[in-house]
């Protein structure tokens, strides 16, 4: 079992603890998992989900030029300052609570854009106090009521001594958040189940005595009991909400052209699998891909516009040969945008 150090501070990770590039809308895979602990977004989970969160309060403005308070007050974050978000591509993403020690919400296609806390790639201008990234992607499960695990018929909700986290391991490229409350010690994995909405989650009683049970009355879970100390539960998601990250308007200031598509494809993060110059990525190179041949499934096919549309808006619809499914997730792009960035494909023939 290896385990990995608790950082408190914003943390960037994979299971083979490779560094990323600078991108706005980073992304892992299936065999590698992308961690990020990080200020979260929250969907709107409430106060019984969030038990054990203490309230943030605004606060008055200080200006250290004059050495006092002066008008105007300062109002706390919105995010979830102590939670970790997990990315296995397009198929899953979900973020988990280091307080409440459970799984908060899970979405798919999709992860996180980091434009309010990094900024501008070409300028790093962030916003100001924007600490929370935007979700990106389709909600298909989001937490409510009290925790749903119980140890000999009591949620943790309901337990008296301090839930405390313990740290994560990694078992199988799939992140084992390890937790204890009382004399009880927990460990809990996430992953993806194989329906297409669906998520795993599987706990484990690491001491000697107790028994878990699982209890959600919102949503459709199916439990497995492997042994008094071990529970599997998947869960049934179901569309929620979906989300864009954050809006750019900027995107097409210069109107529909092969510039404004360049644009389009630094803000959505397209360089981390498909390169420009012709470079291996996770993804076909684009440079002269337009009007190539193509083979899909053993069948030549012409990489003309309408191809090149489609793969945008449905990735998975033509996989070329050697290169892995369900990899690069539907990008919620508006019309425009996609035919700038059709634009943009089409100039790197020129180029």
């Amino acid at each position: 079992m290896k385990f990995l150090p608790l950082v408190l501070c914003p943390l960037i990770g994979s299971a083979t603890a490779e560094i990323l590039t600078y991108n706005n809308r980073p992304q892992g895979s299936q065999e590698k998992p992308l961690l990020m602990r990080t200020f979260m977004p929250d969907p709107g989970l409430g106060d019984t989900v969030l038990g054990r969160h203490h309230h943030g309060y605004k606060s008055p403005k200080y200006n250290p030029k004059i050495g006092k308070d002066v008008k105007g007050e300062y109002l706390p974050d919105t995010g979830l300052p102590a939670a970790i978000g997990v990315n296995y591509g397009p198929q899953l993403s979900y973020c988990w609570d280091t307080v409440e020690c459970r799984l908060l919400y899970a979405w798919k296609d999709g992860f996180l854009d980091m434009t309010p806390y990094w900024g501008d790639p070409q300028r790093g201008n962030r916003v100001s106090f924007g600490y929370v990234p935007e979700l990106v992607g389709t909600m298909i499960y989001q937490a409510s009521g009290k925790h749903p695990l119980t140890i000999n018929g009591t949620s943790i909700s309901d337990m008296d001594q301090p839930l405390k986290f313990r740290g994560y391991s990694i078992e199988k490229n799939h992140y084992q958040f390890l937790y204890q409350i009382g004399e009880h010690r927990i460990a809990t994995m996430v992953s993806k189940a194989a329906g297409e909405m669906d998520v795993q989650v599987q706990f484990k009683l690491l001491t000697d005595s107790g028994k878990l049970q699982y209890r959600d009355d919102k949503n459709k879970v199916e439990t497995k009991t492997i042994s008094p100390k071990e529970i599997e539960v998947t869960i049934t998601g179901t569309k929620l909400k979906t989300y864009r990250g954050s809006e750019n308007k900027k995107l097409l200031a210069s109107g529909v052209n092969a510039a404004s598509g360049e644009k389009v494809f630094k803000a959505m993060g397209c360089i981390m699998c498909h390169s420009v110059d012709g470079s291996k990525s996770h993804g076909p190179s684009l440079l002269g891909i337009h009007g190539s041949t193509r083979k899909i499934k053993g069948v030549n096919v012409i990489a003309d516009d309408a191809y090149i549309l489609e793969s945008i808006r449905d990735p998975n619809a033509k996989i070329v040969s050697g290169y892995p499914e369900n990899y690069m997730p539907p990008y919620q792009l508006e019309d425009k945008q996609r035919d700038a960035l059709l634009l943009y494909i089409k100039s790197l023939n020129k180029n």
